[in-house]
């Protein structure tokens, strides 16, 4: 099946969060679901596969983010399904007001780049040639430019070449030690991992077997590589703590919570102030992030048109000096 848009996983956990809260079952919920709203189709779908027998995280596989089913499976399987989705559809609704404001803060620099794209067309197709047919006029050519904009390209294609070929931890591992980008997704990851790591813990999972439960992860997921990591550490008889050393998304203070002789009660409120912690940490430099992209694009926009008047002048101001 066609995998969800966002605002539609967001209503589908969210809806199915509220009706959890009212008393429904899963099964209840769907059916009242897929009779109301403007998405019964998917809904439909997903309840028939669950009247089938199927599981919900199984009938929903392939329709939602592979990290949210991951987080839905282990909650299904160990732990509270209607704290998991309240928690998904908080994380969701973050992303989805995020979004929006990037692109209203996006509109009006990229109209004004669109004009300066024009301007910078009618400059050396209309204005160039006129200054370049005076004689005593010097002639500034945009070829530097043109190049300059390729360079630009090619380089960029060969970085993102090289990167998708890169294993997904080594990905994720660069993506963390990007300026701004990195701290945003480490703390994405601090809250992803510690939420996880707690809805095991809490249903009495030991270290052991959490390692045995990540393998039923989507393969191409973090937490799934990161199992794999782990359990090669655990089989050569290294500290599974390593892995804060070999990846830098992972956070350091979970070698703390997971020393020797600590009690899962403290462990668990630490991983759910921690979680709480690196959510309200993601919120707040993504905010930080968002409000310096229209300051920064202007910017840019001012410095090209900068750039534009001297193509125009430079030439006259020379021609000037000449007589």
């Amino acid at each position: 099946m066609e995998k969800l848009s966002l605002d539609k996983q967001y209503y589908l956990f969210k809806n199915l969060s509220d009706l959890f809260s009212a008393g429904f079952t899963i099964k209840e919920s769907l059916q009242f679901l897929s009779k109301v709203g403007g998405r019964q189709l998917k809904v439909k779908k997903i309840a028939n596969k669950l009247s089938e027998g199927n599981s919900f995280s199984d009938s929903i596989l392939g329709l939602i983010h592979n990290d949210f089913y991951n987080q839905i499976m282990i909650s299904e399987k160990y732990g509270n399904l209607s704290s998991c989705l309240d928690e998904l559809s908080q994380f969701i609704e973050v992303k989805l007001k995020n979004k929006s404001k990037i692109k209203d803060l996006l509109f009006y620099p990229i109209v004004l780049v669109i004009i300066l794209i024009g301007i910078f067309y009618a400059i050396n197709t209309f204005v160039l040639p006129q200054l370049s047919s005076i004689n005593s006029m010097q002639h500034y050519d945009l070829m530097w430019l043109y190049i300059i904009l390729f360079c630009t390209f090619l380089g960029s294609l060969i970085v993102f070449v090289m990167y998708k070929r890169l294993p997904l931890l080594s990905k994720r591992d660069i993506i963390s030690r990007i300026p701004f980008i990195g701290k945003i997704y480490k703390a994405y990851m601090g809250y992803i991992l510690s939420l996880e790591l707690k809805m095991l813990i809490q249903n009495g999972i030991d270290l052991k077997n959490i390692l045995s439960i990540l393998k039923d992860f989507k393969p191409n997921t973090v937490m799934y590589k990161l199992g794999k990591k782990a359990q090669c550490l655990a089989d050569h008889g290294e500290d599974v703590g390593k892995l804060t050393q070999m990846y830098s998304f992972i956070p350091t203070e979970f070698n703390g919570f997971f020393h020797h002789g600590s009690k899962v009660t403290d462990i668990l409120i630490k991983l759910e102030a921690f979680s709480r912690i690196k959510f309200d940490e993601m919120n707040r430099r993504s905010n930080q992030l968002i409000n310096l992209i229209q300051p920064l694009l202007f910017l840019f926009i001012g410095i090209c048109i900068v750039l534009a008047y001297l193509v125009i002048l430079m030439p006259i101001y020379s021609s000037l000096k000449g007589i």
